[in-house]
C-alpha cells in the first residue's frame, strides 16, 4: 500500500475515481466537460497550495483518495476559517470495509495536526457512522454550501 500526493501522472487515475464518487456514491453524473472542469479546479488549488489531494494504491492499483484543507478565504470552501476540513474521501466500492478509509483519514489528520489546526470539520450526509466510530462528533449544524451534517473532531 502506498498513498502519494498527487501530480500530473496522478491525474487520470484521480479523474476516473472522482468520476465514480460523483456517479456511485453523491449520484450526481457529470458530463466530461464538468469532470475536466472538477478536476482542473482541485489541480490548481493543489498547485496553489489550498488543498492537499491524495491517492491510495494497493498493488500499484489506485483505490481511494482524500482532498483535504485547512479553510481559509482563499479557498472555494471555507466554512471555519482556521480547522482542517476534509472534503472528500472516497474509496473504491470493491475495497470498502477494510480499513483504507481509516489510513487515508488518520493520514490527512496526521498532516493537519502538523499545520496546528485545533479542530477537523467535514460535512456528510449518508455515511455519519463511519464518521462518529472514528470519533467525529456531530455538531447539529448543517452546511448550509451542500446541506450536509457538519461533524467535528478535535485534534
Amino acid at each position: 500500500m502506498d498513498i502519494k500526493k498527487y501530480s500530473d501522472c496522478e491525474s487520470a487515475n484521480f479523474k476516473k475515481m472522482m468520476n465514480a464518487c460523483f456517479s456511485e456514491d453523491y449520484r450526481i453524473p457529470l458530463t466530461e466537460d464538468q469532470l475536466v472542469e472538477l478536476c482542473e479546479n482541485i489541480k490548481r488549488s493543489v498547485i496553489d497550495c489550498i488543498v492537499s489531494l491524495d491517492l491510495l494504491y494497493k498493488d500499484s492499483k489506485p483505490i481511494g483518495f482524500i482532498n483535504y484543507q485547512v479553510d481559509s478565504l482563499q479557498s472555494d470552501w471555507c466554512e471555519k476559517e482556521g480547522y482542517g476540513c476534509i472534503r472528500e474521501l472516497y474509496i473504491s466500492r470493491n475495497f470498502r470495509s477494510r480499513g483504507y478509509g481509516k489510513i487515508l483519514l488518520y493520514h490527512a489528520e496526521k498532516n493537519l495536526k502538523m499545520l496546528s489546526v485545533p479542530y477537523i470539520y467535514l460535512t456528510t450526509d449518508d455515511t455519519i457512522s463511519f464518521w462518529l466510530n472514528v470519533g467525529y462528533k456531530d455538531t447539529g449544524e448543517v452546511c448550509n454550501k451542500n446541506n450536509g451534517r457538519i461533524l467535528v473532531k478535535e485534534v
